[in-house]
Formats: structure tokens, sequence, C-alpha cells
């Protein structure tokens, strides 16, 4: 437990990451509108995902994308989440739950929608969403079999 404090005290100082309570979060969200959710969500994701999964990871792969929201659920508590591969489809599923209603589930549909339609564009992408629960799948062309990968 020592060790992630001190891994995310790390990242936290220098991205410049600032901590807030989960409420406090939830309220300013909740003071946007629809379409003021959506726009910061997209530019935030934009400029944001690569640079922050080449610093992580030192790669842009889904693979770290992956580890890179793991990461963010693991220690901003943002959301809790789930990867699993359906074996019917092969279609990949990423679950996103949290407790900070309707207007954080936009948030995420279009911060996570927009990350992978930009980093990966030959994923396909469907994205389910409640008012606590965002489900994307993605699917993949025959070529980019993903099989190969730990989900």
């Amino acid at each position: 437990m020592l060790e992630d404090q001190m891994n995310w005290n790390e990242l936290d100082s220098e991205t410049h990451f600032v901590s807030m309570s989960g409420e406090t979060l939830r309220r300013l969200v909740e003071k946007l509108d629809d379409s003021e959710v959506i726009d910061l969500a997209k530019k935030l994701a934009t400029l944001m995902t690569r640079e922050r999964m080449l610093y992580l990871f030192k790669r842009t792969d889904l693979d770290s994308y992956i580890s890179y929201l793991q990461f963010v659920s693991k220690y901003q508590k943002l959301f809790s989440l789930e990867v699993r591969k359906d074996a019917t489809d092969g279609k990949l599923s990423i679950v996103t739950k949290h407790d900070f209603g309707e207007k954080w589930s936009l948030w995420l549909e279009n911060s996570i929608g927009e990350a992978v339609r930009v980093n990966f564009p030959s994923v396909q992408l469907e994205v389910e969403k409640s008012r606590n629960v965002v489900i994307f799948k993605l699917s993949f062309l025959p070529e980019e079999n993903y099989n190969h990968h730990r989900w």
C-alpha cells in the first residue's frame, strides 16, 4: 500500500493532478450542461491520453491504454473497471462503474470513447450507458487478432 501511495504521489506531482472528494467532482460536473461535458471530455482525452500512456508505459498500444485505465481506476478512484473478452463474438468489453451520476457517465462515454477513436482508429466501438455504468465494446479487424493479449 505504501508503494502504491508513493507511485501515485510521484505521478501526481509530475502530472499536476489535483485531489478532490468524489462528491466535489460530482457537483462540479453536474453544473455543466451536456454539451460542455462532452466537449471537455473529448478535448482532455485527445490531449492527455497518448501523453499519459507514453509516460507511464513507454508505448501507445491498446494494452497500455487498458493499463492506463486500470491505473486511473486504482489511484484516482473515478470508476471501477472490469475488462473481459467475450468468447463467442471476440469483442473486448471495458466496463466502468461509478457513483457520480448521469453526467459522469456522459463524461466517461465521451472521454474513453474519444481516446479509443483517436488512438486506435481501426477499432470498432459500441457504447452502452446507464446512470452509473458505461460499457465499451471493442471489436477488431481480423488481421488485428488480440487473442494473445492478457484479457
